[in-house]
C-alpha cells in the first residue's frame, strides 16, 4: 500500500466501530475512531488523515449523561473537516431514505471527494466508496436519494450565472481523455497540482497540462473572473 493511510471512523455504536476498525487495520490502515462530534473533533485537530468514514446521525458529546443526538451531526462536521482540508476523502453513512436537502448543501458548497451511503452496505461496497472518495470522486447511493430526482433538483437550483456554465461542462465532458478526466475529478475535489502529480505517479508538469486542456474543452476558460471554476466543475461533476 505504500505510505500507510490514516483513516478516522466516527460512530456512536461501539460495536460498528470496533468492527469496522478491526476490518479496516487488517488491510493495513491506521485507524482512529471517535463516537461523538467532541472526540471526532479534538483528533481532527491534532492528527492528519487521508478520509474520514462518518454516520450522518451522532451525538455532541457521548460522555453526558443524556447526550445529545444530531440528526444531521456527521454532516456539520464534514463541511467544518472539508473547509480545513478540502481534498479529504469521506464516506457518509445515513440509515434513513433522504432525498438529499442537507446532502445537496455540501454540493452548493462545492464539496466532491464524499461517497453518500446507505448504512448496512457489504464491506466490499464500503471499500469502493472509500476508493472513490479518495480519489475525489463523489457517488450517491441510489437507495438513499432518487439520484434522478435529486439532479433535477439541483439543475433547477443552479444560480442563473452558473446555469450555463455548468451545463456546458457537462455538453462538452465526453471530449475529455480518460487522464483529463481523472484530473477533473481531482480539481473538483479541490486537490493540488502537486498532490494530484503524486497520487497519479506522474510530472506536475503533466498534471498542469492536463488542467490547461481539460479547462479548455470544457469552455471554462472564458468564464467570467466572479466564477469560481472549480466549483463550477465540482457541481457539474455531481450531475453525472
Amino acid at each position: 500500500m505504500g505510505m500507510q493511510i490514516r483513516l478516522l471512523l466516527i460512530d456512536d455504536d461501539a460495536f460498528n466501530l470496533d468492527g469496522l476498525k478491526t476490518y479496516l487495520v487488517s488491510k493495513g490502515y491506521d485507524v482512529q475512531t471517535a463516537q461523538d462530534m467532541v472526540t471526532a473533533r479534538r483528533l481532527f485537530k491534532t492528527m492528519l488523515f487521508s478520509a474520514v468514514i462518518i454516520d450522518a446521525r451522532l451525538p455532541e458529546d457521548i460522555s453526558l449523561v443524556r447526550p445529545k443526538m444530531q440528526a444531521s451531526g456527521g454532516i456539520t462536521l464534514i463541511r467544518e473537516f472539508k473547509q480545513h482540508s478540502p481534498h479529504l476523502g469521506v464516506v457518509l453513512f445515513t440509515a434513513h431514505d433522504d432525498f438529499g436537502g442537507e446532502f445537496s448543501d455540501l454540493l452548493r458548497a462545492g464539496m466532491r471527494g464524499i461517497a453518500y451511503v446507505l448504512k448496512g452496505r457489504s464491506i466490499s461496497h464500503l471499500m469502493r466508496s472509500l476508493y472513490d472518495a479518495m480519489e475525489g470522486r463523489g457517488v450517491i447511493d441510489p437507495d438513499v436519494v432518487d439520484v434522478p430526482q435529486w439532479q433535477r433538483y439541483v439543475i433547477a437550483n443552479l444560480p442563473p450565472d452558473e446555469s450555463h456554465w455548468v451545463k456546458a461542462i457537462l455538453a462538452n465532458l465526453a471530449a475529455l481523455s480518460s487522464q483529463e478526466r481523472i484530473v477533473a475529478e481531482r480539481l473538483a475535489a479541490s486537490q493540488k497540482i502537486n498532490y494530484i502529480a503524486e497520487q497519479m505517479n506522474l510530472d506536475p508538469k503533466t498534471i498542469y497540462t492536463h488542467k490547461t486542456r481539460l479547462l479548455s474543452k470544457l469552455g471554462l476558460n472564458e468564464a467570467p473572473p466572479h466564477l469560481d471554476t472549480v466549483l463550477l466543475l465540482a457541481k457539474a461533476l455531481w450531475l453525472v
